[in-house]
């Protein structure tokens, strides 16, 4: 599914219902959308992906899967993460230490 290059044009009936009420998820999409086309990606080209190309669709495909059709199952790409310093971490703290 992920790299499925048909994915988007496969769900537009339920892509269509869900952004006609909610116009953050038709902004998100097309967002997604203008982020693929300025990559050069076509969705509909006859020849087989290259591999960049192929990133790009797996790209596009997790951006409106996590955005426009499940929101909230992913935090947001601002969200806070987590992270453990160098020096907290058992392993990278005696490999960097002098």
């Amino acid at each position: 599914m992920m790299s499925d290059p048909g994915f988007s044009s496969d769900t537009t009936e339920l892509r269509n219902t869900l952004i006609k009420t909610d116009l953050e998820r038709q902004r998100l999409f097309q967002s997604a959308s203008q982020q693929l086309a300025a990559s050069g990606v076509e969705l509909n080209q006859q020849n087989p992906p290259t591999l960049y190309q192929k990133i790009m669709i797996q790209k596009f495909n997790a951006e409106i899967l996590s955005r426009v059709y499940y929101p909230g199952i992913s935090p947001p790409p601002s969200a806070p993460t987590m992270s453990i310093p160098i020096s907290g971490h058992p392993i990278l703290a005696r490999r960097l230490s002098p």
